[in-house]
């Protein structure tokens, strides 16, 4: 995704902030109620997909094994940033960054 992408796509979504049918759009809105508390036991983050699954089996007693299926490669998140792109990033999930403790770390 190129710079031009992200602005584009920046500009697109902030007209939905706030709008019911922008509901999908933030991750809060999954798991949240309206006063914004978290509803659920556990959260687990997508980019550490093996060991939340792992956790969450244990926590249920289960063994399960989590499929590998349809895997690409892509290089680590930042570099596809600049301090623009960051900025509007950053304005537009601003709720789920402070919610779920996201920040940009630089590998």
């Amino acid at each position: 995704m190129t710079e031009t992408d992200i602005i584009a796509t920046y500009e697109l979504l902030k007209h939905y902030r706030g709008l019911k049918e922008s509901d999908s759009l933030f991750q809060y809105n999954y798991v949240c109620d309206l006063n914004s508390n978290i509803l659920l036991n556990y959260v687990g983050r997508f980019e550490n997909l093996n060991k939340e699954f792992q956790k969450i089996m244990k926590i249920l007693n289960l063994k399960e094994e989590l499929p590998f299926i349809n895997s690409s490669t892509h290089e680590y998140y930042t570099s596809y940033y600049n301090d623009n792109t960051r900025k509007l990033v950053e304005d537009l999930y601003q709720i789920d960054i402070l919610k779920f403790g996201y920040t940009f770390l630089n590998k």
